[in-house]
């Protein structure tokens, strides 16, 4: 039997086991980089300016 495993490549080129988290399998930089582009505040899809 093969065991499944779910991986995701992270910015620095380590990789996190998604099954099996350790707190080696990523840096600052890449917690960073992951909260520097997570949309936040709600309405960040709307702009009423644009918006005829």
């Amino acid at each position: 039997m093969i065991q499944q495993r779910a991986w995701v490549r992270m910015p620095s080129g380590k990789r996190l086991d998604l099954l099996n988290p350790t707190p080696f399998d990523w840096d600052d930089a890449d917690l960073a980089l992951g909260l520097a582009r997570t949309y936040r505040w709600g309405g960040h899809s709307a702009w009423p300016l644009l918006c005829p």
